[in-house]
């Protein structure tokens, strides 16, 4: 067998508006800590800092198994969107750099 897969990363997701996650997000990094040090996550995993909102189209698009972009229907000019946060998130996951 190979070496096995590590965590590179802990996305928020389904955040709803007004929530505090503070003290979630601090129980989060207390266990990747843990994980890193038992070799079961990466050495440089880390809690990304984009957060995935809460929205109705994200429960449609789940219900109807597609993704959220294909779902969605907003305007060009809309940045400030659960589409706009993925978008966000895969420019943060293109921009993290592993470390061996």
């Amino acid at each position: 067998m190979g070496t096995p897969a590590q965590v590179q990363g802990l996305i928020f997701n389904s955040i709803r508006t007004g929530v505090d996650i503070e003290v979630p997000k601090m129980r989060m990094q207390l266990r990747l800590n843990q994980f890193r040090a038992a070799k079961r996550a990466a050495p440089g995993a880390k809690i990304f800092t984009v957060q995935i909102r809460d929205a109705m189209v994200v429960r449609r698009s789940v219900a109807l198994g597609l993704p959220v972009i294909l779902v969605g229907s907003e305007a060009a000019d809309v940045t400030d969107s659960v589409t706009s946060d993925y978008r966000k998130l895969a420019h943060e996951l293109d921009e993290h750099e592993p470390v061996t």
